[in-house]
């Protein structure tokens, strides 16, 4: 035996005894014997693992471990499933919900906020602009008389009228001298009228009715011809080329079909 302890004496080798036989042959036995047992799993082993290596070998390591965890993981049946997906929309509605709410709020903060700005200036127009504009208005409304040469119309409307309420005194003056003096006077109210572009407007009968003419009387004719003509003048007018001073006042002639003779009329 390893531990035993070997004395040496200084023997023949006829007198020293026989060694002990060492019991190497069994161990190495055993040994063996577990190592024939043991080779049909450890290629087993070695098959398996090679399988596993060539499985896994082409596979991303998060693939793997997603199949890993879904085998593991049991199936869930569709009703378990659609509670999740419902737990989900109800979520995102409820979040809509409060976007739109608060959208809404935004909005009436901005309405109200625009409804003040509109009263303040509302109030600052009525307050301080009114007056303002009011003076500029008729500034502007005298500009655009000149404009339209109507700044003398009133001055040019008294003359004219002075023209018109004297227009007898033409045919009463019996002298010859005073009648003389007249008409000139009322040659030079007509010249001074025309220099400033007011014309007088004195129509004949059977003149076409003007639009600056102002109808006293309308007489009904059977003549068609005579339809919307001045039957007779009774005051003479002033005009410019657009507008009327004066209106002349005028009777004009009206076309009245003549009635149809009845006919017992005709029968007689």
């Amino acid at each position: 035996m390893s531990g035993a302890i070997e004395f040496t004496l200084d023997m023949s080798p006829e007198e020293q005894p026989p060694k002990p036989v060492e019991e190497t042959a069994p161990v190495e036995q055993e040994a063996a014997v577990m190592e024939q047992d043991s080779a049909p799993e450890q290629e087993i082993i070695q098959e398996t693992a090679e399988t596993v290596i060539e499985e896994t070998k082409d596979k991303p390591p998060a693939e793997t471990e997603e199949q890993d965890l879904a085998e593991k993981q049991p199936e869930s049946t569709p009703e378990e499933a659609e509670i999740p997906q419902q737990d989900d929309t109800n979520q995102k509605i409820l979040e809509a919900l409060g976007v739109l709410a608060q959208d809404q709020k935004s909005m009436s903060i901005f309405a109200q906020k625009i409804a003040d700005d509109v009263r303040g200036m509302h109030k600052l127009y009525h307050n301080e602009y009114v007056g303002r504009l009011r003076d500029m208005q008729e500034e502007l409304d005298k500009y655009h008389e000149i404009d339209r040469e109507k700044v003398f119309d009133d001055i040019l409307k008294e003359i004219a009228q002075i023209y018109c309420n004297n227009e007898m005194l033409l045919s009463m003056s019996e002298d010859t001298k005073v009648s003389k003096a007249i008409h000139n006077l009322f040659k030079d109210i007509e010249q001074f009228l025309d220099d400033h572009g007011v014309f007088i407007q004195k129509s004949a009968v059977g003149d076409k009715r003007s639009r600056f003419c102002q109808v006293a009387e309308r007489i009904p004719t059977e003549d068609e011809g005579l339809h919307d003509t001045v039957a007779a003048s009774r005051a003479t007018g002033f005009s410019t080329e657009k507008r009327a001073i004066i209106k002349e006042v005028v009777d004009v002639y009206i076309y009245k079909k003549p009635a149809e003779p009845r006919k017992e009329e005709v029968a007689t």
